[in-house]
């Protein structure tokens, strides 16, 4: 299953990015494919259930892949590792 993922930054340095997911959650066993987007300024690392990405250029560039098998249900926090200030998102496996 594709999973579409935006890394938003936010221009107001008091506010944190967020990181969305299209469709926001699958069903327990699902591997699933996520396609990131960086619609942020900066470049990222996207990390969720121990997993995390090299570096993801900036400004919508080409989409980086990641597979992950969800085995367990629950809500994955997901954050952008070289960001301290809160830099995340959830999904969720049921």
């Amino acid at each position: 299953m594709i999973i579409h993922v935006k890394i938003l930054g936010s221009l107001n340095l008091e506010t944190p990015g967020k990181i969305v997911f299209s469709p926001p959650s699958v069903s327990k066993g699902a591997v699933v494919t996520f396609k990131i987007v960086n619609d942020d300024q900066d470049d990222h690392v996207m990390a969720i259930d121990g997993y995390h990405t090299k570096f993801i250029p900036a400004d919508g560039g080409r989409a980086t892949l990641a597979n992950i098998k969800f085995t367990k249900r629950g809500r994955y926090t997901a954050s952008c590792l070289d960001v301290e200030r809160g830099f995340g998102g959830w999904f969720r496996v049921f």
